[in-house]
């Protein structure tokens, strides 16, 4: 069968989603001819007469085998096919479809049923649950117009101990008009890494406990967390291999005593306090790498008393092995002194002092001080009657029950012989000795006396047979004004048996000696002129007054009672407002009529006005000057910037200063003993304007620091000069004489000159966009951790830049100061 020819070929669009029975086109048409397709579609109707193609139903193009038909219509005569194709134009009604709804990893991308731009689906964002922005979403299209690739990225550190998961609401945008959105969510799990170190519950533990308890003794039980978890979380605790006295659980953290406790006293002895153990426990984790913590842990240790009091006695002169005393000792007089030692501490060591026997008569008594006692004479002692004591002395100390102790002091009562002056006649009789009996008979029985020590002026003799003790040369109070001669008693026998005892004799005064001056011819003395003139005379008793003269000559002192006069009192000057600085202005004079350093003038200027500091005067000649500039008259190099110190530097020990940060230039300098602080080269505030120095104070114990800001004083060391060299400006010719047009020029150096008002048109600048730091969860309240630096191209106030966080800081866990540093 032959084809027959296209008549006429139409084309026909309509969208899809529009309703049935929708007019899609007409053929053309003959008259009187009616029309049929050759092979009817579902999807369109044909009126034969007119020619309308319509719509059966509601068209989706996704839903179509196709979204273009290609139909034959065929007239009635002659039957010449018309062809018609009808495209369905798509409609943006498809929103993008992920694969899931929600996804835990990767992304994948959206598809969307349409066509065209509505189909053209590289719009991808995270619009929900990215509030601290720590994820971006890259979208990479393939260079082959397939479908792009998604690609999920992090922006900055994640911290799973602040936030664990995170659940991303991904949107995909077709490219519709308007467009359709599709969803997707992306749940992100953050895999916990090992960078928390354990934290203890305290930063130390203290606890007490009897220094007798046995080993194996619980102490206390320390715990500590770690933010991590899984076994970067899972905690053994340990001591260092050092540590002998203790022991801890590696699971429960429960330190106990190993063996019988010895600890230090960390104080001065003077002062009461307790012994105490200091260890360090530590706890690490078992994550990669290994992350470990600490904590101090002090056992003070409580004493038991199990101590005597130990008493002991010092004798007068201390190399005497016992006790003694002159029998005319006047009541007070020091007898011995009674040191108690109780190694126990707290009022376990603490002591009293009683004597319980040996001294019924009273003739002694205990004087308490802080750290021992004193025997005393208490009354009349009488040789004759009792030459010797035993007392009997008990230290007691203040423990539950008490310990005490006993000892026993030993006092001998020596002769006194009163008679003996300096004076007397060789051959005076001094004392006799008690005859000695001895029981033999025969020459065993004779006794014979001696003096054997003590007679070094060779002052005294003893008879040999009788014991009777005489002078043999002149006494002098003067040379020696007491003497305790040893003598001894031996009987005859070839093996004489000895007896000693001892004889002290005082030296009584007589006036035999004349006064004395220090200078022997002239006695010079200077006195205050306002000196009181006194005459005072001394007589010392005598049998026989003594004198002696000498020349006093009084030289009168000047005191300083006059003050300083001005002649005249009130000057009058005028200056010229063009006078260079450095000028004389006037001359003032003073004199004061005192004389030497007293009538020495020293001028200054007291101020009273804003217009003084524009002066200053010659502190030695008076002369007033215009003031110079003060950074051409002081030194540059060398000077002194201030002094750092560290409170009661006497307690700590030698202290060493350094400067560690804020001067990468070196431009100051500080003495490690004193804390000077001084300049190294000239400064120039046009360069640096103020100065921030990190000082550190170290002993061989401790560590301090602090911080130093200078801030450097402008002087006017700057001329003015113009933006350009050259400069050109229109005037009208007929502007009148004395019009005033402004050229501008600016000056270096701020303060009082002449200069261009700042306006405040510039914003402060950070050095970097964004800062990141780290911080250990343990860093103690006010340690400075980071500083921040931004600039301002502006001057003065609209220049000076302070610092404040605005957002991150909730719950207020940061502070910063005006300059920048985070704490």
């Amino acid at each position: 069968m032959l084809s027959r020819p296209v008549d006429k070929r139409v084309k026909f669009s309509v969208m899809e989603g529009q309703p049935a029975n929708t007019f899609v086109g007409a053929i053309p048409r003959e008259p009187n001819f009616t029309y049929r397709f050759n092979e009817a579609p579902r999807e369109f109707t044909l009126n034969g007469s007119s020619g309308e193609i319509r719509t059966t139903g509601v068209l989706d193009r996704e839903a179509l085998a196709t979204d273009r038909f290609d139909l034959v219509v065929l007239s009635s005569q002659p039957t010449y096919p018309i062809e018609v194709r009808i495209n369905v134009i798509d409609i943006n009604d498809n929103s993008p479809r992920f694969p899931e709804p929600s996804i835990h990893g990767h992304p994948r991308t959206a598809t969307d049923g349409d066509a065209g731009d509505n189909d053209i689906t590289t719009d991808y964002k995270i619009v929900d649950g990215n509030d601290d922005g720590k994820f971006k979403l890259d979208v990479t299209i393939n260079p082959s117009g397939e479908t792009p690739y998604l690609h999920l990225e992090t922006t900055g550190r994640l911290d799973r101990e602040t936030r664990a998961s995170y659940q991303l609401n991904i949107s995909a945008q077709d490219g519709g008009s308007p467009p359709r959105y599709g969803f997707l969510l992306v749940n992100v799990s953050i895999l916990d890494v090992n960078d928390n170190p354990p934290i203890f519950d305290h930063s130390d533990y203290g606890v007490s406990l009897n220094e007798s308890v046995p080993p194996g003794t619980s102490v206390l039980q320390v715990q500590a967390t770690d933010n991590d978890i899984g076994d970067n979380a899972r905690l053994t605790y340990y001591l260092a291999e050092t540590e002998t006295q203790f022991s801890v659980d590696p699971e429960t953290g429960i330190i106990s005593t190993v063996e019988p406790l010895s600890c230090h006293q960390n104080c001065q002895q003077s002062q009461p306090c307790a012994k105490s153990c200091v260890f360090t426990v530590f706890a690490r984790d078992h994550g990669s790498p290994l992350q470990d913590g600490r904590t101090y842990v002090t056992v003070n240790l409580l004493d038991a008393n199990d101590h005597d009091p130990v008493v002991s006695f010092r004798y007068f002169p201390p190399t005497a092995n016992f006790a003694t005393v002159d029998e005319n000792a006047q009541n007070g007089s020091v007898v011995a002194a009674v040191s108690v030692i109780d190694d126990d501490e707290g009022s376990n060591g603490q002591t009293t002092v009683e004597i319980r026997a040996g001294n019924e008569l009273g003739h002694f008594r205990l004087d308490s001080k802080s750290d021992f006692d004193i025997v005393r004479v208490n009354g009349v002692l009488d040789r004759e009657k009792i030459s010797k004591y035993n007392v009997t002395i008990v230290a007691t100390d203040k423990g539950t029950p008490p310990r005490s102790s006993t000892a026993f002091l030993i006092i001998h009562v020596n002769d006194i012989n009163d008679l003996s002056h300096e004076l007397v006649p060789i051959g005076t009789y001094v004392a006799g000795i008690t005859h000695c009996n001895d029981e033999d008979t025969g020459v065993n029985s004779n006794i014979y006396y001696a003096i054997i020590s003590g007679n070094d002026n060779q002052w005294f003799d003893i008879d040999l047979q009788s014991g009777l003790i005489t002078t043999k040369a002149p006494l002098d109070r003067e040379v020696q004004d007491s003497i305790d001669l040893k003598i001894t008693a031996r009987d005859g026998g070839p093996n004489p048996k000895r007896a000693y005892t001892h004889l002290k004799i005082s030296i009584l005064d007589e006036n035999d000696e004349k006064p004395t001056f220090a200078q022997t011819v002239i006695i010079n003395v200077s006195l205050s002129e306002n000196t009181h003139l006194t005459l005072c005379r001394s007589k010392r008793p005598g049998n026989t007054p003594l004198s002696s003269t000498a020349t006093v000559i009084l030289s009168v002192q000047d005191v300083n009672d006059n003050s300083p006069e001005f002649y005249p009192q009130q000057y009058f000057v005028v200056v010229p407002e063009d006078l260079p600085l450095g000028s004389s202005v006037i001359k003032v004079s003073a004199t004061d009529k005192d004389v030497g350093e007293n009538a020495v003038t020293s001028y200054e200027l007291n101020a009273s006005d804003d217009n003084d500091n524009e002066f200053e005067i010659d502190h030695e000649t008076g002369i007033i000057r215009l003031i110079e500039d003060e950074a051409k008259k002081e030194p540059t190099v060398g000077r002194e910037v201030g002094t750092v110190g560290v409170v009661n530097p006497s307690s700590v020990g030698e202290v060493s200063y350094a400067i560690v940060a804020g001067d990468p230039d070196k431009v100051f300098s500080i003495d490690e003993k004193t804390g000077v602080i001084k300049t190294t080269r000239r400064i120039d505030r046009e360069q640096a304007a103020s100065y921030q120095l990190r000082t550190v104070a170290t002993t061989t114990s401790a560590y301090g620091r602090t911080w130093v800001n200078i801030t450097v004083d402008d002087v006017n060391d700057n001329p003015p000069k113009f933006p350009i060299t050259r400069a050109h400006a229109t005037v009208a010719e007929n502007w009148p004489v004395g019009t005033r047009f402004r050229i501008a020029a600016f000056i270096l150096s701020p303060g009082r000159h002449h200069h261009m008002e700042d306006v405040n048109d510039h914003t402060p600048i950070f050095e970097h966009g964004s800062y990141e730091t780290s911080l250990l969860e343990s860093t103690p309240v006010n340690d400075r951790f980071f500083a921040l630096t931004a600039s301002d191209e502006d001057d003065g106030l609209n220049g000076f830049v302070s610092y404040d966080i605005t957002e991150g800081n909730e719950e207020r866990n940061s502070a910063s100061s005006p300059m920048g540093i985070c704490t």
